[in-house]
């Protein structure tokens, strides 16, 4: 995962890459059929038995996570659209973006906001990796 995750990053910067066309709409298509995939294979049973624990976390943890980014915000004097478009990034990522920047028409925060959206997907691989392995070791 973090090879591909790096490669993407380096092939990102080539010149015959940037003049492809479609490819956010097809990298978002094979990620929605992932998700799909992946929400079939759920068994609600087993997460109302053992992931209770996860889905109170979960419950807590993703509203004081856009609390703090709004306390920030406000500290750092962001305006509006800018937390609007980079929350929107952080929780749902670049697919709802178009939607969000429309919505409070401002159209020129959609390629910061898909940008942002895609650097959290690729930190994110390499934390999530990164904190995985930490907790395993922790753990043995």
């Amino acid at each position: 995962m973090l090879m591909l995750t790096t490669f993407g990053i380096a092939a990102a910067f080539l010149p015959a890459v940037k003049r492809w066309t479609g490819v956010y709409e097809t990298g978002e298509y094979f990620l929605l059929v992932f998700c799909v995939a992946l929400g079939l294979q759920a068994d609600f049973s087993q997460v109302l038995d053992k992931g209770v624990n996860i889905l109170i976390f979960t419950a807590i943890a993703l509203p004081l996570s856009i609390a703090f980014h709004l306390v920030l915000s406000r500290i750092f004097r962001i305006d509006r659209d800018t937390f609007l478009i980079s929350s929107t990034a952080g929780v749902y990522g670049p697919a709802f973006i178009g939607q969000v920047a429309s919505a409070i028409n401002n159209r020129q925060m959609i390629f910061p906001g898909i940008a942002l959206g895609l650097l959290g997907y690729a930190i994110g691989n390499y934390v999530g990796i990164g904190l995985a392995y930490a907790l395993q070791w922790a753990t043995s």
